[in-house]
């Protein structure tokens, strides 16, 4: 079986066109490595009139960023306080762009207001331990530039991998009906059962792959110019936070955990898909056609109608859960006196959606009827 799965497996990449998409994709992600270096990160002006850049503005900023620590009720109303001060004495923001300090405290102390006011801009008293569910202990702020950097990359990466896949995995099946090999696999012994898994095995191999080395190298990359700063920081106390309005605790550590683990999940449901698309499909032009609807449509048609049912669907879908504007800020399911967040909606539904198109592919291969 080992044999035969690695067949498919190079059945799958040996093909030129992948091949060119491959190093495409490959050559994009090491483009991630110059266009995430320190040497270009925007230069700074200090509060003594000092210009920095590189690996100099990146240490001066984490400087910056240590006295912003656990947050108690105390701090929390000296930083209002201080907010307030700020926004009286610089009534333009391009007044603080020249100030460094100005520049990200104002950007800091905004999170913090935003998160303990009230719609009328009054301190709402919530205590500083239990403002969002599941939150253990004070909230944390610090430099988070590096943890925004990974959150960025591999939000872009994972929506480029299915595009990838689906080109990939499409033409397992569906390459053997317009070839005419169908006939011999589906007359062979083991050609409606251990070919047809083989088939199956190799396409989510060749995902699972795809994401690892994908994940991986973006995480190592990062690590490897910021460092690990800003792991344990809460997003909504983050001065340049893409996901700070999360209706729950949220770490960066965990964010990007929740992002890998929904992009694994949608990198399956596609692979699912296109398989089952494949199996039961005419040809590889149209099974690709079919998934790249599949994976695009969801995009534009989520909130085009008020039906609430209907979305939550489309919510579901790999596009939309690779999406941290959505799996990070959409409110919760309540199902009775549950809260589902998103995510945990997402990893359901990639557990139950992923093997049912598996199954879809198997039998279709084997039902197939063969041409004579």
């Amino acid at each position: 079986m080992i044999s035969i799965v690695s067949l498919e497996i190079q059945k799958i990449l040996k093909r030129k066109f992948i091949l060119i998409l491959l190093a495409i994709y490959s050559a994009i992600l090491l483009f991630m490595a110059y266009a995430g270096h320190p040497d270009r990160y925007t230069p700074i002006l200090t509060s003594e009139g000092k210009v920095l850049e590189g690996t100099e503005a990146v240490q001066y900023e984490k400087k910056l960023a240590e006295k912003y620590d656990t947050l108690s009720d105390a701090d929390v109303q000296e930083i209002l306080a201080e907010n307030a001060r700020i926004l009286a004495e610089y009534t333009d923001e391009n007044q603080m762009i020249g100030d460094d300090y100005y520049r990200y405290a104002n950007g800091f102390y905004g999170a913090v207001a935003s998160v303990f006011t009230d719609e009328n801009g009054n301190y709402n008293h919530l205590p500083a331990d239990q403002v969002y569910p599941g939150q253990d202990g004070l909230m944390q702020g610090g430099f988070t530039n590096g943890m925004d950097m990974l959150l960025s990359f591999l939000a872009s990466f994972l929506l480029l991998a299915p595009l990838l896949l689906i080109v990939m995995i499409s033409p397992v099946f569906a390459e053997e009906y317009t070839s005419g090999m169908d006939s011999l696999i589906l007359s062979s012994r083991f050609g409606k059962t251990r070919c047809a898994r083989a088939k199956i095995l190799a396409s989510f191999l060749c995902s699972a792959g795809i994401f690892a080395v994908t994940s991986l190298y973006l995480t190592l990359l990062t690590i490897g110019y910021f460092g690990t700063d800003g792991l344990f920081v809460d997003a909504h106390l983050c001065a340049t936070g893409m996901i700070g309005n999360a209706p729950f605790d949220l770490p960066y550590w965990k964010a990007v955990l929740i992002l890998a683990v929904m992009g694994f999940a949608g990198l399956l449901m596609i692979t699912g898909f296109a398989l089952a698309a494949s199996a039961l499909g005419t040809s590889s032009f149209v099974s690709v056609l079919v998934t790249l609807a599949f994976f695009a449509l969801p995009m534009f048609l989520w909130g085009v109608w008020d039906i609430p049912w209907l979305n939550h669907i489309l919510e579901m879908c790999p596009v939309n859960l690779l999406s941290p504007a959505k799996i990070f800020n959409l409110p919760a399911y309540e199902i009775g006196t549950t809260k589902i967040q998103v995510y945990q909606m997402g990893i359901i539904a990639a557990v139950c959606f992923t093997p049912v198109c598996a199954v879809c592919s198997y039998f279709g291969f084997q039902k197939h009827q063969v041409r004579s």
